[in-house]
């Protein structure tokens, strides 16, 4: 975050974190896109919109920088275990397609975990649930390499496969939150109390990715609201 900057970029008035679902292709073809920028100069962030908003670019504004730049990287993470749902129960009677009820369960839980991680890194967990969380997280489980990598988890292909195969050479950005956020939560008593009970996708992500297991998600630990 801003504070984490070079001395001469802390100089700055004012730090803007742009998120949201913003697919650069969709955008260039002028498809209808909404993203969110954050800073802590409200003013700031409005006339910084103001200058970039079109008629197919729509622009929120939040004092919630920090959260914003979290979501921004833990929505990478957490698209990794959704996606994973949508290839580890095919549904066999339509010719092997997605089950739709355990990747729903697993996106609202996401969410859920995203805003208690993005509140324990300095931001609003609200913040999860509006463009920079679940929108963006929406988009990411849509397609890309952290989507191709929790589809490879859900066939019960290990990262060690994936990685070292068809995403080879691929950088992958949940995989590297995975480390961080294996570094945060040791360094953290309390969210090492809270365990696998509140965190059950997250503990389940970073089980496959940094301790090379089977993704395995127990539906009854699941504390979905």
């Amino acid at each position: 975050m801003p504070k984490r900057f070079l001395p001469q970029l802390r100089q700055m008035h004012a730090f803007i974190g742009i998120g949201g679902p913003c697919i650069a292709r969709e955008l260039a073809n002028r498809q209808p896109t909404a993203s969110i920028y954050g800073c802590k100069d409200l003013q700031v962030a409005e006339r910084f919109a103001a200058l970039m908003r079109t008629d197919y670019y729509r622009l929120s504004i939040t004092t919630d920088d920090t959260g914003v730049e979290a979501c921004a990287a833990l929505k990478n993470f957490f698209a990794i275990g959704v996606s994973a749902m949508q290839t580890r129960y095919p549904d066999k009677k339509r010719g092997g397609g997605q089950s739709k009820n355990p990747t729903a369960a697993a996106f609202t839980q996401a969410t859920l975990e995203m805003a208690r991680l993005c509140e324990r890194l300095g931001g609003h967990p609200a913040t999860a649930f509006g463009l920079a969380g679940l929108g963006d997280l929406h988009v990411t489980v849509g397609g890309g390499r952290n989507s191709r990598l929790g589809h490879g988890l859900g066939r019960n292909q290990t990262i060690m496969d994936l990685m070292s195969n068809e995403l080879a050479g691929e950088t992958v950005e949940g995989v590297d939150t995975a480390r961080a956020l294996a570094t945060m939560i040791l360094g953290n008593a309390a969210i090492k109390m809270e365990s696998d009970d509140y965190f059950p996708l997250t503990f389940a992500i970073m089980d496959s990715i940094l301790e090379q297991k089977s993704f395995v998600l127990d539906f009854a630990n699941l504390i979905v609201r």
